[in-house]
């Protein structure tokens, strides 16, 4: 069973929940109760209303549902064992959120929250019981629609999250759920069925800019993407013009990967924009406030892979801080336990601070068959730094050449020099004998780097090979 914390005074409103189910034995009486029975992880106390919803033929498909994930999630919980705590933090979380569906459950807003607190420690089913809760009590609810969506696309069901917004009838005419259809058409790969609704939206003049600003970012991005980009950037305009942290998110992306395309900094310090932020403080080199932003960010956004991955990754090859690189790796993992940036980056941790058999392990988890190849990059050169680290530095070293074999290609020039230059480090750090000439030649392929990470590991290398050279002879 969950061991998260059960509110104290629950125990009361399940058993009269259940007992004016007993007495009146109706559909609503029947979610009181297995709301109740969620709420508090016991579920096993609600099995007979779950079994009367799911006996049902003429009730809503998502009732039915959550009523037979309950019948599945007994049946589960009596074959399992205790399940892992996550911490404080999301604990009062999930005891927050219990207690306020214990007293309200009907409420789809907190049945979002309780969906969030589970997505945020990687219980995506139950995550999705609470999303479905609130999708069956108020299914035109923006809120509910836009944070569905998310948590749809968050666990790779895009289909689902199109379908949600598809049987909204609000869609076509909202902006903000329109925009959330084109984000998820685009990762869909698919054509969405709105875009005239949205143009026709975008030129009603109905709405205000902040309302519009997602949608017109969206559009913008789309229009970008099929070489239109003097309409992209009309569309962007209109999207700055009062934008959400999401539009000045998606357009600052472009920007930075499009040089010709300058963004004015106007709304940069946006509250809550700190994906923007971090984002800035990376490019700036200013690496401190980077990894606070994206942990600031990893607050907003708790499921998000995204800000922990940049962190974790800043933390590691910049700061060398690697207590701050393991925190961030591990809290990212809660809620996205198969992203391989991250076990990469918890592994590179471990590494570092001497845990190689930890890290060894931590690696096991991911299949170098099934990696994009930048992915396998960083893996390959882990593997590396580990072989250095436990005593095998011909092993490494061939280890770090298949790494930078890989990234031949100039789309992983990056991953490349980065490569070089901690292979280099590696020699250094072993004493061998190769370490001069593989310090020199890393130095000489980066001569001419740009990125501001690149550069700052670059100088650090510097100063190792020069200590290296003026270090006496023996």
């Amino acid at each position: 069973m969950d061991q998260t914390p059960r509110p104290t005074d629950g125990g009361a409103e399940l058993e009269e929940a259940v007992s004016e189910w007993e007495r009146h034995k109706t559909v609503a009486r029947a979610f009181d109760a297995i709301a109740a029975g969620l709420v508090l992880g016991c579920e096993s106390e609600v099995l007979s209303p779950a079994q009367f919803i799911a006996s049902l033929n003429n009730q809503s498909r998502m009732l039915a549902r959550i009523a037979e994930e309950v019948l599945a999630t007994h049946r589960t919980d009596a074959n399992s064992g205790p399940r892992p705590f996550a911490g404080a933090d999301i604990q009062r979380m999930i005891s927050e959120a219990r207690a306020d569906l214990i007293r309200y459950p009907r409420n789809p807003l907190t049945w979002i929250d309780f969906g969030l607190a589970y997505t945020s420690i990687g219980k995506p089913e139950k995550a999705k019981r609470c999303i479905d809760a609130a999708l069956m009590l108020d299914p035109e609810n923006r809120f509910v629609l836009r944070s569905a969506v998310r948590f749809f696309l968050h666990i790779g069901d895009g289909e689902r999250a199109r379908n949600v917004l598809d049987r909204a009838r609000s869609t076509a005419r909202d902006p903000w759920l329109l925009a959330a259809d084109l984000a998820a058409a685009a990762v869909c790969e698919k054509p969405s069925q709105y875009l005239k609704d949205a143009r026709s939206v975008l030129k009603s003049g109905k709405f205000s800019a902040h309302d519009t600003s997602e949608l017109a970012s969206q559009l913008g991005t789309l229009r970008y993407r099929d070489g239109r980009v003097r309409e992209a950037k009309r569309l962007f305009a209109d999207a700055l013009s009062d934008p959400t942290e999401n539009s000045l998110a998606q357009i600052h992306w472009i920007a930075s990967h499009d040089h010709s395309y300058q963004l004015a900094q106007t709304h940069w310090h946006l509250a809550n924009a700190f994906e923007v932020a971090a984002y800035e403080a990376y490019s700036a080199g200013h690496w401190k406030t980077a990894v606070d932003a994206c942990t600031k960010w990893l607050q907003d956004e708790p499921f998000a892979a995204r800000p922990a991955v940049l962190g974790s990754y800043i933390a590691a090859t910049v700061l060398e801080n690697y207590g701050e690189n393991k925190r961030l790796a591990e809290e990212g993992l809660r809620a996205n336990p198969n992203d391989h940036q991250l076990i990469n980056n918890l592994a590179f941790a471990l590494a570092q601070t001497g845990r190689t058999a930890d890290a060894t392990k931590c690696l096991r988890s991911i299949n170098i068959a099934k990696l994009e190849p930048g992915d396998r990059i960083a893996k390959l050169a882990t593997q590396g730094l580990i072989s250095f680290r436990e005593g095998r530095p011909e092993e490494g070293r061939a280890l770090y050449h298949q790494a930078i074999d890989v990234a031949a290609a100039p789309a992983y020039a990056q991953l490349k020099q980065m490569a070089m230059m901690y292979l280099a480090f590696q020699e250094i750090e072993a004493g061998t004998s190769l370490a001069l000439k593989a310090g020199t030649d890393a130095l000489q392929k980066v001569v001419s780097a740009t990125e501001p990470d690149v550069i700052y590991v670059r100088d650090r290398l510097e100063a190792r090979v020069r200590r290296l050279i003026d270090a006496p002879r023996a």
